[in-house]
């Protein structure tokens, strides 16, 4: 096989569906290029995202959902508490709980510890369009703009973790979507990465991102540009091993 083969392989039929819109037509895509069975969502909220989702055995997490459904396995209780007992691989989880830095960037460390070989983290809230939208406390954003600082976490995982691919469409207030080079050396959240990124978060400002938003959150317009990026990545992988 090929190196071109053997890379764009794990996106079989990516051209063959219409560009994305929502959050959950990026998670229903990656279910299906990848043959996902289990689904895990943080954060279901009012239900909205969980009943689009096309995957026949789904998980969710939340301390206080607004709409369950008789078919979902639900876990009320935080991210922190779901993760602190689970023993479960799920191939794709998606992370669309409290919307700041500092928990979304626990959240993406423990995800990748429930991640099964060849899964996917997706993230929600990544790109917000003003910075009352982006603030910590929701009670001073617009009613229903609020993405909190989520974008932080993700700038400080481009930046400082080599070991995944990371990039966000910008639509539908940013939907990052993670994926590992090797899944059987995945990054661990250390106390010296916790430190590290609760520092940038402090320094990091909305103005920064305002000025190089596409090259911070690797903004990719749509999933040709994604395929392309995730192939040339993986092709230097290889060649430099």
């Amino acid at each position: 096989m090929s190196f071109k083969k053997s890379v764009s392989i794990r996106f079989k039929g990516l051209r063959s569906y219409g560009r994305f819109k929502k959050r959950y037509d990026v998670i229903n895509y990656f279910l299906r290029a990848r043959n996902c069975e289990t689904y895990l969502e943080i954060g279901v909220g009012s239900g909205r995202c969980m009943e689009r989702v096309q995957s026949g055995r789904k998980t969710g997490v939340d301390p206080s959902p607004r709409r369950v459904l008789a078919e979902w396995e639900m876990h009320q209780m935080t991210s922190d508490a779901f993760f602190a007992t689970n023993t479960s691989k799920f191939d794709l989880i998606f992370i669309d709980g409290l919307h700041t830095s500092d928990q979304v960037m626990k959240d993406i460390f423990t995800a990748l510890a429930a991640l099964a070989k060849n899964g996917v983290i997706a993230v929600h809230d990544c790109n917000p369009m003003t910075e009352e939208a982006q603030v910590r406390d929701r009670g001073v954003a617009s009613k229903g703009e609020w993405s909190g600082d989520v974008w932080k976490a993700i700038v400080f995982f481009r930046k400082s973790l080599s070991d995944v691919f990371c990039r966000v469409f910008p639509f539908d207030h940013g939907v990052a979507v993670i994926i590992p080079h090797h899944y059987e050396t995945l990054p661990v959240y250390t106390p010296e990465i916790e430190r590290e990124a609760l520092q940038f978060f402090r320094e990091v400002t909305w103005a920064d991102l305002h000025q190089d938003r596409k090259n911070l959150l690797g903004l990719m317009e749509n999933r040709s540009d994604f395929e392309r990026e995730f192939r040339n990545e993986q092709l230097k992988r290889m060649v430099s091993q």
